[in-house]
């Protein structure tokens, strides 16, 4: 995939790349191939579905569950057991028992990944803020007195920084979907 995106950009036709030196057409390359590869892990880890009905199965009592019931509101609370035929939760106003075939999804709660967001948002605030850095740069021509590289390498710092901070704010435990019927 990195290979056809790179042949597709760079047949394209850019006004005045000709004309870039070869520092830039050098940064603008790695960005080119640092998007192309988050591209690439996006995609393959929307790919990953949940498991079958063992993965319930192998879940401690006690965990906190979401289960989502055909025809009716999801019920969220701790898990006390599972058969091959039944999931029983409690809510907390007393143990449910669940028919297996009304389940149509389980998700167990996961644990906030602050570092982990924090470094995602690092990294896609560092690649928008270097596009929006050579944007800028490209866009004074010859006014921005040959520092094109230090605008880019300021937009990038900046927009790192800008999205550490959302990462760091929007960090939060969520639901992870173990079972889908």
């Amino acid at each position: 995939m990195n290979f056809v995106l790179s042949v597709w950009v760079s047949e394209m036709e850019i006004p005045g790349l000709s004309t870039l030196e070869p520092d830039r057409l050098r940064l603008m390359r790695k960005v080119r191939r640092a998007l192309t590869a988050l591209l690439v892990i996006a995609a393959t880890s929307a790919a990953q579905s949940p498991a079958g009905w063992s993965s319930v199965k192998a879940l401690s009592p006690g965990t906190e569950v979401r289960i989502a019931i055909t025809k009716s509101n999801a019920i969220n609370g701790k898990l006390e057991s599972v058969t091959d035929n039944s999931i029983t939760v409690n809510p907390g106003s007393g143990p449910q028992s669940i028919d297996r075939q009304q389940v149509t999804r389980v998700s167990v709660k996961t644990k906030a990944r602050r570092t982990r967001s924090i470094l995602i948002g690092l990294a896609v605030g560092a690649g928008g803020g270097a596009a929006f850095g050579g944007a800028v740069s490209s866009s004074l021509g010859s006014y921005n007195g040959g520092h094109g590289a230090e605008i880019v390498a300021g937009g990038a710092a900046g927009g790192a920084i800008l999205g550490a901070l959302i990462g760091a704010a929007v960090s939060h435990g969520g639901w992870r979907e173990i079972y889908r019927q």
